[in-house]
């Protein structure tokens, strides 16, 4: 009987800590998106991503956690680390900027010569909004908070779907396409302000700003709408004529995520939980799709 606790007290410390190294390395970030974009390109073109636009995204997806990662690492004092992704940045900051440097020419590179002349526009455009946006989270503090740095959960949770969705979104833009990236971004915005309040005290010890600091009131309000988002992909999937792989992900995805906000308290655990919520969403659309 020891023996068998002893082992599982082994498999739940790997578990943790591989839960929590993929977090640091922006890893489960990655997963997310080209999950999501396979389902969103069979949705939209009823066809796989290729695998540049994989490459090109994950890449580009990679590139900005990580700066922004390392751009934390640089604003928290280290005598105030409270997460190994800030500390880690901060230790190895020469290493994963040159990594970063390397991994941004790669995307453009793949995205220049093997994706459409539109894509990469759409590509640009989106790509100036992250920078604007990165600079004006990490720009130093005024006494007056920008709006921006308050509300940055919707704004990375809006950007990131449509990053996620560029691709299919630009080769087959529609009302319906439009449509379907906007409820993804709230699935994602859903996301992120799940991990901002699972991280707010990291937040307050910091110095940085989110909408659950200046607004804790909202987190009953979350989950109610974790619940509507979840039930009401449902009842879509119901009158719909036929199934809706789209919307039973986006319903698995919710459903999920907020059992991991309701049931889950570790801070750096949950924040990976969160992104397999949106994983185990995607894979169970594209499992479908391919079954139907």
């Amino acid at each position: 009987m020891n023996a068998l606790r002893a082992r599982l007290n082994v498999l739940w410390w790997v578990g943790r800590q591989t839960l929590i190294w993929t977090n640091v390395f922006a890893i489960d970030a990655v997963l997310v998106a080209i999950s999501w974009q396979q389902l969103l390109s069979l949705v939209m073109r009823d066809r796989l991503a290729t695998l540049a636009e994989s490459a090109a995204l994950s890449l580009a997806v990679w590139v900005v956690y990580t700066g922004d990662h390392l751009l934390d690492g640089f604003r928290v004092k280290p005598d105030r680390f409270s997460s190994r992704r800030h500390r880690w940045h901060h230790d190895h900051a020469r290493m994963m900027t040159w990594l970063t440097i390397i991994a941004g020419l790669a995307s453009a590179t793949v995205s220049l010569v093997f994706l459409s002349r539109d894509i990469v526009a759409a590509g640009l455009v989106l790509a100036s909004l992250v920078l604007a946006y990165g600079l004006a989270v990490h720009a130093p503090m005024n006494k007056r908070v920008p709006t921006i740095q308050v509300w940055k959960e919707p704004l990375v949770g809006l950007g990131y779907a449509f990053g996620v969705g560029l691709c299919p979104l630009t080769e087959s833009a529609n009302a319906k396409s439009v449509g379907t990236i906007l409820l993804f971004a709230a699935l994602c915005t859903s996301n992120c302000l799940v991990v901002a309040f699972a991280e707010r005290d990291q937040d307050r010890q910091h110095g940085f700003h989110s909408v659950p600091l200046r607004y804790p009131s909202l987190i009953k309000p979350l989950r109610w709408g974790l619940v509507a988002l979840g039930l009401g992909s449902l009842v879509g999937c119901y009158v719909a004529v036929r199934p809706d792989l789209f919307l039973i992900a986006v319903a698995i995805s919710a459903g999920t995520l907020w059992l991991a906000e309701r049931y889950l308290r570790h801070d750096e655990e949950l924040v990976t939980l969160a992104d397999l919520a949106l994983i185990l969403g995607a894979l169970g659309g594209i499992i479908g799709w391919t079954r139907a």
